[in-house]
């Protein structure tokens, strides 16, 4: 799912584009889960759950 997906998905519609939101948010929900990671940066396109 593309970051611009995620913020449209899951923050309102006034959310600045340019915002550093969804990455903090990946990181945080990335600290909370532990190992082994379950969700990857796609490169050029977002993030995925689950295997790589």
């Amino acid at each position: 799912m593309s970051t611009e997906q995620l913020l449209e998905s899951v923050w309102d519609s006034a959310a600045d584009p340019f915002t550093t939101t969804v990455k903090t948010t990946i990181r945080r929900l990335r600290a909370k889960l532990g190992e082994p990671p379950a969700i990857h940066t796609v490169r050029e396109g977002g993030y995925r759950v689950g295997q790589p």
